[in-house]
């Protein structure tokens, strides 16, 4: 056999990849900065330099540093950045970040883990300064000043530190907070002569006390601009929006496809595994190699050791998903590439040392390199005549945080590696020949898996919107000719040196050795295999035999024999009914449920009930806003219910007064639900909302919120005041009973808005321990704007009960470690069951399908939940599609959850929906009734102990949070509430049958059954418990449900598959019909009582066939 060796093509090839790669080289060199222009910085000091400046500024402060940690960022403002460049332009633009608006900065902290004191310094890069902020406890001592006197300090400050004379400010605005032992102000500035666009250059100083220890200057974006920028980026995301739900598409594809290999037993999970393997090593790595800059948003309520291993948890969680991803990606995409394209080499052996040897190998890497230069040109090409169109893109930022790590490459080799793995897997290797199958054309499946790969990326800040798109678009097509050429190698390297090589420009500008030398190792290292294969050609002088290292070497699947299809007459499973001694405690346990329902424990939330309609607060609330002064007739309307109580003011109360004291409190000073009446027109900032109590229709808070340019009066303070307390009169509050708190008076442009805050006095109803309830009324121009009132808990408190400690780390790693292993668990039972053919994907289909129609309904159902995001800075079209297109993954979503859920029952029991069972209902049917009998009986006996275990233990447990009955912002809360019985039922049923199936074949290891319980009952620690008798209380209750549960399974449901399915929904019909009926509203009431009836319809529906004649088991 004659030594294959370079033929005459492939020479003149080599030839043009060189002259591609020359004349993309000098196309780069020459065009780069005039396609990418950069944001000028001028680092006369660097992160190093900065510090000493920083520390000599505090020193004449006198603020010590001794003992406080530091750690330092590269920090500015981006939003301020695009207005500069998109508003003057970048020329103009550069001449002003560096000098008059001091944008490039380098942050320097100086923190103490569990201590609130903390020191910020911000240095420009021409080392002058740009902020600084002394944090401060809220209960540390200091002087008590008026606003004069606090002004004067920070005029004094400006002129004598910062060298800006008064004479060239305006000032704005005031800031006033009584502190339990001083009095803090925030004054704020304008620069003079620096109005840009709209955009006011402005300069804020703290005064705590008497002392100054905060001075900031920032860009103060017109408030316009920003609306604008939002609505033109939501095209962008809304784009990208549309694109993902075509990705969701492919991705259910993948799945599909897999579960067929998989019956064929044609996947290579080694290959997949190695893949999944490098991708978790490498995240891990990177993620690990951001501790510096992780530091620098270090959270000083935990300890350090705690936020270590915070950081180390996400480093393995995100490495996890990372890696789990590869590992689908690959195990999906490899079976579909070896077959459709047998005589590239494969992707199990295309780095193996044979592949390196061989002429295919040799030209697949020149191709990807060329490919890399050919892009680089490109884009240069693509961006300079875009640009000459009128397409916008931010100016690149000529600094990288990864400077500031200790290895850079490793991010360098994630940022070339993921990518180019999970795309060109994805939109490539199976994309395109899935596609084509399906559409049975080749161009339309290279064009649409291109596009769809391109409008991926749209959600870049580049202008008009789909250019991104396009650009990345053509390279997709280009990347697919070369992988239908030349196969997946060549794209793959050239999307690998693509990304590999913008990741690490900055490091090979950096000047530094080390940086750049690491940097063009990472970037270049496809090379070394394109090397290695030149050398061996050269050395050898022919190449290796291909047919080795193909695809078709690999093998295929034999021909799936069709197998004789099972019979619908199957013989009945044997089944022992439930005697007269388990039904009668079934009767025992439901009648005791039942009888104990009423004899309820007081509960945080006893008082509130929904009995007022929708309509109705719509109507108190446009009654409210008449008598303001505002007429809503042309404005839209949605209505939603809300949970106004906040968890930190919750807990502390709770544990200060109990839960008589916390419903008292609850319900005079705060009202802790609402409905919540939003009124607003598309694309306008104005727009109210106002919370009427659901109880009497009573008017409990207001917000008015008003655009920056629109007018009003300029009232003096004290004016402002008596309008404020005015209204608060007028509303029966007993401001004698209250102290002024909190003063802050703002321009805008025209008109003046003053905010105040009253606090309830000490011994007042409005107060429990060191806690008290807060009265906010805010004036814009003459009028009320806002109005509310809540709860202000000690901040020493707060900050103890946020605290990150060995507990919650411990609890967060256990519950993760638990998912993860039963996530992996149930993965091994789905791919299992779907070798051996026990799970019927068909019927399982056929479930994910119904669950789709209710998903959709509920959907369709929650309209108004969706209206009631709405983002004002949004057309009503984009928003509607992106609602649209959101709703539509989430459908796909569940679908595919509720696909995987029956499988995993059948692969746990394999005749779980089979006609054996469905002949085995009138067998089932007493004993599912009596099962589900049993299981409400359990939780209402269950809702009662822990009702008054938590009543009894009120002040040392986690207080209760607010149960809001479900559905109320829904059309028709029913309809929704059949979808949670289906939801309910299903995932129910799936998690028992997992839980059984574990169970029984680990039941010769009675420790190890034993020991997951326990796991899973400790994974149920609450995270948030800051004392030994909150976690106790709290998971008391959960081992108790169980081992209840253990004893219903083992003792009445046992075998029963239908009770499985029949008691988790009975239950779920219950717990809504219950809610609603207990809202003394007539709607919710019919609706409760229709979804128990027709709950109870459905499950007697479900058995009335008259009973096979089977032979039951003696």
């Amino acid at each position: 056999m004659t030594p294959e060796t370079l033929r005459p093509a492939d020479k003149r090839f080599v030839l043009v990849c060189i002259l591609v790669c020359a004349a993309s080289l000098f196309i780069g060199i020459r065009y780069f900065q005039r396609a990418f222009p950069e944001a000028s910085i001028d680092f006369r000091v660097n992160r190093d330099t900065s510090r000493p400046l920083a520390e000599r500024f505090l020193q004449d402060r006198a603020l010590p540093l001794s003992g406080y940690r530091h750690a330092s960022a590269f920090r500015y403002d981006d939003e301020a950045k695009v207005f500069l460049e998109r508003e003057l332009g970048l020329e103009r633009a550069n001449g002003l970040m560096p000098g008059e608006i001091k944008m490039w900065r380098w942050g320097h902290r100086w923190f103490r883990p569990l201590e609130k004191e903390e020191i910020r310094v911000e240095i420009t890069t021409r080392g002058e300064l740009a902020s600084f902020v002394h944090v401060l406890p809220e209960e540390t001592p200091g002087a008590d000043l008026q606003p004069a006197a606090a002004r004067e300090i920070a005029e004094s400050f400006l002129s004598n530190v910062i060298r800006r004379p008064p004479g060239t400010l305006e000032f704005l605005d005031r800031q006033s907070r009584k502190r339990p032992k001083r009095t803090d102000h925030v004054l704020t500035w304008k620069v003079s002569g620096m109005e840009l666009r709209g955009a006011t250059y402005r300069v804020s100083v703290t005064v705590q006390g008497d002392r100054v220890d905060g001075y900031s200057e920032f860009l103060k974006l017109p408030e316009q601009w920003q609306r604008d920028y939002a609505r033109l980026r939501s095209l962008n995301e809304s784009t990208s929006l549309v694109d993902s739900l075509l990705f969701v598409l492919l991705g259910i594809g993948m799945l599909v496809s897999l579960a067929g290999h998989i019956r064929l037993r044609n996947t290579r999970w080694r290959t997949a595994l190695i893949f999944g393997l490098v991708a978790f090593a490498l995240q891990f790595l990177a993620a690990l190699n951001e501790f510096p800059v992780a530091q620098y948003d270090f959270d000083t309520t935990g300890t350090y050791a705690s936020f270590v291993g915070r950081v180390v948890i996400r480093a393995g969680l995100i490495a996890l998903a990372f890696g789990g991803l590869i590992l689908l990606l690959t195990a999906c995409t490899e079976p579909v590439y070896r077959s459709s394209y047998p005589k590239h080499l494969s992707i199990r052996r295309m780095l193996s040392w044979p592949a390196i040897r061989t002429r295919s190998f040799l030209l697949a890497s020149l191709a990807g390199i060329t490919l890399t230069f050919f892009f680089f040109a490109y884009e240069i090409g693509f961006y300079l005549l875009a640009n000459r169109l009128g397409a916008w893109a931010p100016a690149d930022i000529p600094y990288t945080e990864l400077l500031n790590t200790r290895f850079p490459w490793v991010f360098v080799l994630f940022m070339g590696f993921f990518p180019a793995v999970s795309e060109e897997w994805m939109f490539r290797a199976f994309g395109i020949p899935w596609l084509e199958r399906l559409l049975r054309r080749r161009w339309v499946a290279l064009v649409l898996a291109s596009f769809i790969w391109g409008f991926g990326h749209a959600a870049y800040p580049n202008q008009p919107f789909f250019i991104r798109g396009i650009e990345v678009g053509i390279v997709g097509l280009i990347l697919g000719w070369a992988m239908l050429k030349f196969g997946i190698l060549a794209p793959l390297i050239a999307h690998y040196s693509i990304d590999a090589f913008y990741t690490a420009f900055l490091l090979l500008r950096s000047g530094d050795t080390y940086l750049a030398a690491s940097g063009a190792v990472t970037a270049g290292i496809n090379l070394i295999p394109l090397l290695l294969a030149l050398g061996a050609y050269v050395v050898k002088r022919r190449f290796n035999e291909e047919s080795a290292v193909a695809n078709e070497s690999e093998g295929m699947p034999a021909p799936q024999v069709p197998t004789e299809k099972r019979t619908e007459s199957l013989p009945v499973t044997a089944y022992t009914p439930l005697g007269r001694r388990p039904l009668f405690l079934v009767l025992a346990i439901f009648t005791a449920g039942i009888a104990l329902a009423p004899l309820k424990a007081p509960r945080y939330g006893d008082s509130v009930a929904f009995r007022l309609p929708k309509q109705a607060a719509e109507d108190a609330a446009r009654k409210f806003l008449w008598q303001q002064g505002h007429n809503t007739a042309d404005y839209k309307v949605v209505t939603q219910p809300k949970d106004r109580s906040d968890p930190s003011a919750l807990q502390y109360v709770y544990t200060v007064v109990g839960t008589h004291g916390l419903n008292s409190i609850y319900g005079e000073a705060v009202v802790p639900a609402a409905w919540s009446v939003r009124f607003f027109k598309p694309l306008q900032k104005e727009e109210f909302r106002v919370d009427v109590d659901p109880g009497n229709g009573r008017v409990v808070a207001f917000q008015h919120l008003l655009p920056e340019e629109a007018p009003g009066a300029d009232l003096p303070e004290a004016q402002a005041q008596q309008i404020a307390q005015r209204f608060l009169e007028d509303g029966k509050l007993d401001l004698g009973q209250f102290e002024l708190k909190e003063t802050k008076s703002e321009k805008p442009k025209a008109r003046r808005d003053t905010d105040f805050t009253w606090e309830a006095k000490p011994g007042t109803r409005g107060a429990a321990g060191e806690a008290r309830a807060r009265a906010q009324v805010g004036i814009k121009g003459d009028k009320v704007g806002v109005w509310t009132r809540y709860f202000k808990v000690p901040e020493h408190w707060q900050r103890a009960r946020e605290r990150q400690n060995v507990y919650s780390l411990s609890v967060l790693g256990i519950r993760i470690l638990l998912i993860v292993v039963l996530f992996a668990v149930a993965a091994l039972m789905l791919v299992r069951g779907t070798r051996q053919g026990t799970i019927q994907w068909r019927r399982a289909a056929l479930v994910a399908g119904i669950a789709v129609i209710f998903e959709l309904a509920h959907s369709l159902n929650s309209i108004p939940v969706f209206a009631s995001a709405y983002d004002t800075r949004l057309s009503s079209q984009v928003f509607t599609l992106a609602a649209i297109v959101g709703s539509a993954i989430s459908v796909l979503g569940f679908g595919l959850l509720a696909l995987l859920a029956a499988g995993l029952i059948m692969a746990c029991y394999p005749d779980a929906f089979s006609t054996s069972i469905r002949n085995n209902l009138p067998l089932w049917r007493r004993d599912a009734i009596g099962a589900a009998g049993a299981l409400v009986g359990v939780y209402l006996l269950f809702q009662a102990a822990t009702g008054w275990l938590g009543y009894a233990a009120s002040g040392r447990a986690l207080a209760p949070s607010l149960l809001l009955p479900p559905h109320l912002g829904t059309y028709v809360p029913f309809v929704s509430g059949a979808r949670d019985i289906l939801v309910v039922a299903l995932f129910c049923a799936a998690a028992a049958a997992f839980a059984t199936r574990l169970w029984l074949q680990h039941s010769h290891h009675p420790l190890l059954c034993w020991s997951l319980v326990a796991w899973l009952i400790l994974s149920f620690l609450p995270v948030s418990a800051r004392r030994f008798s909150e976690a106790m209380i709290d998971v008391m209750p959960t081992a108790v449900l169980v081992l209840a549960a253990w004893l219903l399974v083992r003792y009445l449901f046992r075998d029963n598959y239908a009770a499985y399915f029949v008691a988790p929904a009975l239950l779920a019909s219950w717990r809504s019909s219950a809610s609603w009926l207990a809202q003394g509203n007539t709607s919710l009431a019919v609706q409760g009582v229709l979804l128990l009836l027709v709950m109870i319809a459905a499950a007697l529906a479900l058995f009335t066939r008259s009973a096979p004649q089977a032979k039951l088991a003696q």
